[in-house]
């Protein structure tokens, strides 16, 4: 087996953006097949699910749009460092959106990757359309509430006073429209950059899932203060009479 000393792959966020397009109009049965993109990233095709690892030079893992940047689900890796040993690594596939280099990633880039398959405990990958219809149908109340990132639980938020990460939850989304499906109003905290570092703020907003799009993204009220980009970080259900409260 061939020591890669560096993965060196490059697509613009245009290819990858129609590249998702094309998944989306695919017809796959999550649970027996995966999508994949091939080496260059220049195209997308499925496979049954792996059980054995996938080099890279033959295929790799397929990203999904979120927020910044392009991630894969987790995947199990295959190492190889320079002496030739071999080893197991947890990450995940990304690209900035301003950037046209992957790389591999878990607390810090990841090098020497030769294959991945994916992590045995992911769930498998359903539409997030079909994933937030069935957390709406189990008519679980709203209030106290979140939904797991994977979309595949609701959980009880025990400590509402606090702030919760995007990593841990996610605010239930359940007001739907033609177009969407949507949060209520809450507080959230947003990283922006600055040329002095990244600062942190404060706002409202709404979590948003386009059906068109199958994007679920932040319903933007406060880029416009900030001339570089900002994600949010965590969220805090906002009291339903404040703004009555002091408007009365």
């Amino acid at each position: 087996m061939t020591t890669i000393t560096k993965f060196d792959v490059n697509v613009s966020t245009s290819t990858v953006n129609a590249l998702l397009q094309k998944e989306r109009e695919l017809k796959i049965d999550y649970k027996t097949m995966v999508a994949c993109m091939t080496p260059d990233y220049s195209d997308v095709v499925t496979i049954p699910q792996p059980t054995t690892f996938v080099a890279v030079q033959e295929l790799l893992p397929a990203m999904e749009d979120n927020d910044d940047w392009f991630v894969s689900p987790t995947c199990v890796l295959l190492v190889q460092d320079s002496t030739g040993e071999l080893s197991i690594e947890q990450g995940f596939l990304a690209k900035w959106k301003d950037d046209d280099h992957l790389f591999w990633y878990e607390d810090d880039v990841i090098t020497n990757v030769i294959g991945w398959m994916p992590y045995p405990d992911e769930a498998t990958r359903e539409p997030k359309l079909s994933l937030i219809k069935k957390l709406k149908e189990s008519r679980v109340s709203q209030t106290g509430t979140y939904w797991t990132p994977d979309l595949l639980a609701v959980k009880d938020n025990t400590q509402t006073e606090n702030f919760l990460h995007i990593g841990q939850g996610l605010p239930p989304l359940y007001k739907e429209t033609d177009l969407t499906i949507e949060s209520d109003v809450v507080i959230v905290e947003y990283e922006y950059n600055t040329v002095n570092g990244i600062f942190t703020g404060l706002a409202t907003s709404k979590l948003v899932f386009d059906k068109e799009t199958q994007q679920l993204e932040w319903h933007d009220t406060f880029s416009f203060r900030h001339a570089n980009s900002c994600r949010v970080s965590r969220w805090k259900k906002l009291p339903l009479d404040v703004f009555a409260q002091f408007q009365a």
